[in-house]
C-alpha cells in the first residue's frame, strides 16, 4: 500500500513539474514573439529614416542587421522594399523581425513580417 502511495505521489509531482515547465516555456515563447514583433516595427521606422535620407527614392531596403544581441539570443531587424509608386515618393516596404535561439543558430524560431506604406516626409529630392 505505501508503494503504491508512494508511486501516485511521484506520478502528481511529475505531472505538476511538467505543467510549470510548459507554462514557463509558453512566457519565453510569448516574450519572444513580441521582442520579434517590436523589431519589425523598428525595421519599419529605420526603413522611414534611410528612405528619407536616400538620395531621390534610391533606398531598395536594409539587410539584416542586429538589434539586439545577447547570451541567450539574438533579434535582427530587415526591410525589404516591395513596390515604389511612380513618382518614387511612397514605397510599401516589408519589415521583418526574427529572433536566433540560440544565438549562433542560423535560422530563426520566431519570425514577424509588418508591411507598412512609407512616405517621403520631404516634397523635393535630394541633389548629391
Amino acid at each position: 500500500m505505501v508503494i503504491f502511495l508512494v508511486s501516485v505521489l511521484s506520478i502528481v509531482a511529475y505531472a505538476t513539474l511538467l505543467q510549470a515547465n510548459n507554462s514557463l516555456n509558453l512566457a519565453y515563447k510569448q516574450t519572444y514573439i513580441g521582442v520579434a514583433r517590436m523589431a519589425s516595427k523598428a525595421a519599419i521606422d529605420y526603413a522611414q529614416e534611410q528612405f528619407d535620407n536616400s538620395a531621390c527614392g534610391n533606398y531598395s531596403g536594409t539587410s539584416e542587421q542586429d538589434l539586439i544581441a545577447n547570451n541567450r539570443y539574438r533579434a535582427t531587424i530587415k526591410a525589404d522594399v516591395e513596390s515604389t509608386s511612380s513618382d518614387g515618393y511612397e514605397k510599401v516596404v516589408k519589415g521583418t523581425g526574427s529572433i536566433y535561439l540560440p544565438k549562433q543558430s542560423s535560422t530563426a524560431k520566431y519570425v514577424f513580417d509588418i508591411r507598412s506604406e512609407i512616405v517621403r516626409t520631404y516634397a523635393t529630392c535630394k541633389t548629391p
